[in-house]
């Protein structure tokens, strides 16, 4: 028959096809929101990933920075050549002066040491000497 099925079986068909329909297109759309806030959330996430992986690159660069100003200085504080080399006379004037300061300070402590331990008793290596039998 042209222009379809008129009968009451076949609309009640229909009108059961459309809430279907209906219940379908519903779904379709909630689960298209959830994709946008699934894609929303993904989308913060790879944000602060990158963010975090940003900070984490500029701290291992400015650890790097500060270990090879820390090595120069060590090198200049043993006196290298080459981390001298970068000193001017100036510089190299005050790193002198630090560098006898510090050398008097662990000859006075190697003395002091030296001294402590001349003290103590041969016996016990505790007592000093100068007591008569304490250990």
């Amino acid at each position: 028959a042209a222009g379809g099925c008129k009968s009451e079986e076949c609309q009640v068909e229909r009108a059961a096809m459309a809430r279907q329909l209906e219940d379908l297109a519903q779904q379709l759309g909630v689960c298209q929101a959830a994709q946008l806030q699934m894609g929303a959330e993904l989308a913060h996430a790879v944000e602060q990933a990158c963010a975090s992986h940003r900070e984490a690159e500029e701290a291992r660069q400015r650890a790097q920075s500060e270990l090879a100003r820390a090595h120069t200085q060590l090198g200049q504080l043993r006196g290298e050549a080459g981390a001298l080399d970068a000193l001017g006379a100036e510089e190299l004037g005050v790193l002198a002066v630090a560098l006898e300061a510090a050398l008097g300070r662990v000859r006075a402590a190697h003395a002091q040491a030296v001294a402590e331990q001349a003290a103590l008793c041969p016996v016990c290596w505790e007592a000093r000497k100068d007591m008569v039998f304490q250990c």
